[in-house]
């Protein structure tokens, strides 16, 4: 009677020979791009004390860098720069709302009057 090696993996109809994979470097996604914004926005926030100009040019900086990242996203060979590693959704999303935070706060310091225009001077 002969009987089969346990070491033969036998192959059922059901189940196929080996699943698609994926490459590891497409699996991962960068989220470093969410310190320096989380950091620009507390330098633009305590920047507001001394000219309201400082977060304006910190939040459209953001603003610009997030729309950068969102089209290296979707195209990794962008005539700007190359990124080995695309950013992740949560980074994008962190960037463009820091910059849109800095935008509102420049709005808000300069409607209700809480910063100077321009440094060194009282608030207008």
């Amino acid at each position: 009677m002969y009987v089969r090696p346990r070491y033969r993996r036998t192959v059922t109809p059901e189940e196929p020979e080996s699943a698609p994979t994926v490459p590891a470097q497409a699996q991962r996604r960068s989220h470093v791009a969410v310190v320096p914004a989380v950091i620009l926005l507390a330098v633009g926030w305590y920047l507001a004390h001394y000219s309201i100009i400082f977060p304006a040019i910190l939040g459209f900086f953001l603003l610009s860098g997030a729309l950068g990242l969102l089209g290296s996203r979707l195209n990794p060979l962008s005539t700007a720069f190359y990124l080995t590693t695309k950013p992740s959704w949560s980074a994008i999303g962190t960037v463009f709302l820091s910059g849109a935070v800095l935008l509102w706060m420049t709005y808000e310091y300069y409607i209700h009057a809480w910063g100077p225009l321009i440094p060194r001077f009282p608030a207008f």
